[in-house]
């Protein structure tokens, strides 16, 4: 929303219908005002990571997800990156993961279910060489 009413109002900007965008540091404003009611994130130690792959490893019900965790514990893909990999974007010669785009999944608005679309990252920086663990 954000974006499409700053686009809109920059455009008043720019045709001298306005003196300055409204919606200019909008957000900045939000982020300070709600700063002390965000949890900060931190990552798993190094003993939570191993106790989470043990147990995805050991038990039978997760044991099939236990792949997945693996790559990205090890190479920090997000699910999207990891989903959306393709066998032309894996070098096993040089070891490393060609990231260049995302899978990434709609619901219907009829609530029909899904469906899958890949784009590229965001940013590009998000495109990316990650080198492949050497553990198996």
């Amino acid at each position: 929303v954000h974006t499409v009413l700053h686009q809109v109002f920059q455009f008043a900007v720019d045709d001298d219908l306005l003196r300055k965008n409204p919606c200019d540091r909008v957000l900045k404003e939000l982020k300070n005002a709600y700063a002390d009611r965000r949890t900060k994130r931190t990552s798993l130690t190094l003993q939570q990571e191993i106790n989470f792959l043990t147990f995805i490893h050991e038990n039978p019900r997760f044991r099939q997800w236990y792949p997945t965790f693996f790559v990205m514990a090890n190479t920090g893909l997000r699910v999207g990156e990891l989903t959306g990999l393709r066998w032309k974007d894996i070098d096993l010669t040089n070891g490393f993961v060609d990231v260049n785009h995302n899978l990434v999944y709609f619901n219907h608005m009829d609530g029909k279910g899904v469906y899958y679309s890949v784009y590229t990252p965001k940013t590009e920086n998000g495109i990316r060489k990650v080198v492949m663990t050497q553990q198996e």
